[in-house]
Formats: structure tokens, C-alpha cells, sequence
């Protein structure tokens, strides 16, 4: 089973989203906000969820098209999947972004006594392992986007062919940033057992796709 074939179909996007370039500027606004800790990994889902959300548009429009050798079926069954990926990779950011501010709220805990100094140490792991374990599975997120482009390779609308590079490019990207940033956090795990299981994983993940 591929990485794709796991995914359930997303749920219709609610009236009154923003539109694209609204959103696009509030996610580069809060990036550069020094208040808030969206970082590599918050904005390489970003990428991921906006490759995932080209491929969805590249298969949509390919419905329809009588000089396709594929079926409607196969292009809805697509779309509806990366519209999936889509939905979990931006809420997999705001996961990202939410286990990187408990990171940096550990470090400024008190440490004046041993047990501030334990509590606060505690705290620290405890998010790092969070912190380490959400790129991970946007980096699984991101595998299955790319997965996914390649069942549209020479099938889909001849149009949308630059649309579908672009879709791969950046799940591509969104892959190798979620990666770069488990790897970062995965370095500050103290326990031996819990660095060693996310460094398998890690392995694991980086094979999805080839290099």
C-alpha cells in the first residue's frame, strides 16, 4: 500500500476562507513576527500543504478530458486525496508551531532551585520529543504528496504539466525541511532509549522518497 492509499478524504473547505493570497500573507506575516515560533518546520508543512493543494487543482482539471487515458474516477479519487494531505499538512504546521513555543516556554522557566531545574529540564524533553515527532509525520505527509504526483505523471491535463512540477517541488521541499527540523530537535533529546527510536524513524522516513 502506498503512502497515499492511507489517506482519508479531506471535509469541504468551509465558505468564507480566506483566499489564497490572504492566507499566504498572514503565514508570512506570523513567520516574521518575533512573538510567534513559526519556524523551518511550521513552514516547510506549508509547503508540503501548498504542493498538495496544486496537485488537487492539476487532477480536478483533468476531469473531464476525452484525451486522457485515465478515468474521471481516477482524477476525483486524487484530488480528493491530496485535498486530504492538503488539510493535515496546514494543520500540521500549526502543530509545529505549538510544540516549538512549549519548547522555547521550557526554557524560560525558572531554574534558582533543584526542583525548578528538574521541572524545567523535564518540560524541555518532553516538548523536544513532541517537537521532534510532528515534522516527522509531515515529512510522511509530504512523501505521500509527492506519491501522488507521479500517478499523474503523464496523465493528467498537458496544461497543468508545469503545475504539477511546481506541486512536486515544493512537497519536495516540504519533505527535506521536516526532515532538517526532526533532526535538529532529535539532537537535544537526552534520553538514550527515545533518540535512538526517532533516529530509526528518521531513517525510515528519509527513504520514502529517493534522493
Amino acid at each position: 500500500m502506498s503512502q497515499s492509499d492511507q489517506i482519508q478524504p479531506a471535509q469541504p473547505v468551509a465558505s468564507g476562507m480566506p483566499s489564497p493570497l490572504e492566507a499566504g500573507e498572514r503565514i508570512l506575516r506570523r513567520i516574521m513576527d518575533p512573538e510567534h515560533a513559526t519556524g523551518g518546520g511550521a513552514a516547510s508543512a506549508i509547503a508540503g500543504a501548498m504542493g498538495a493543494a496544486l496537485l488537487a487543482l492539476v487532477a480536478r482539471l483533468s476531469v473531464g478530458r476525452q484525451d486522457l487515458l485515465a478515468s474521471d474516477d481516477y482524477f476525483e479519487e486524487i484530488e480528493r486525496h491530496a485535498q486530504a494531505l492538503a488539510g493535515m499538512l496546514m494543520a500540521g504546521s500549526r502543530e509545529d508551531a505549538d510544540a516549538f513555543d512549549q519548547v522555547l516556554a521550557g526554557f524560560g522557566m525558572p531554574k534558582t532551585t533543584p526542583e525548578e531545574r528538574k521541572a524545567r529540564s523535564e518540560h524541555i524533553q518532553s516538548s523536544l520529543v513532541q517537537a521532534t515527532h510532528v515534522p516527522l509525520q509531515n515529512a510522511r505527509a509530504c512523501a505521500a504528496v509527492l506519491d501522488l504526483t507521479l500517478r499523474l505523471r503523464n496523465r493528467c491535463n498537458k496544461n497543468l504539466e508545469s503545475d504539477l512540477e511546481c506541486s512536486q517541488h515544493l512537497a519536495r521541499a516540504g519533505f527535506e525541511g521536516a526532515l532538517s527540523n526532526a533532526r535538529a530537535n532529535l539532537r537535544n533529546i537526552k534520553a538514550d532509549s527515545i533518540r535512538q527510536d526517532f533516529e530509526r524513524e528518521l531513517e525510515k522516513v528519509s527513504r520514502m522518497v529517493p534522493g
